[in-house]
């Protein structure tokens, strides 16, 4: 609703670093783009834990997976990959064992 309310006024874009910064300078388009990172990044999460739960994997070697999700996206996401891949759950999933 913010994005709709508030976008077309706002100046900027995503071409450059610089349009960005003028495109959220904006509080309340910086407030929904705030709010769309962290429910990603809880999204991404959540994935995880049940993708962990599907897999078997303990849910000790996850724990530590989730701030890193949290804080940096990618990075936890990354994170939790190399986790299947060294513990061997990528052929579980890879051979369709995976729930959801």
């Amino acid at each position: 609703m913010l994005i709709i309310m508030f976008m077309p006024d706002a100046k900027g874009s995503f071409q450059s670093l610089a349009g960005v910064h003028q495109l959220f300078f904006n509080n309340w388009i910086l407030l929904a783009g705030w709010v769309h990172y962290l429910a990603f990044d809880l999204f991404v999460g959540s994935w995880i834990v049940r993708d962990a739960q599907a897999l078997k994997l303990a849910h000790y070697w996850v724990i530590p997976i989730l701030p890193l999700t949290f804080m940096l996206g990618p990075v936890g996401f990354m994170f939790y990959q190399g986790l299947k891949l060294v513990t061997g759950s990528w052929r579980q999933a890879k051979e369709g064992e995976q729930i959801k």
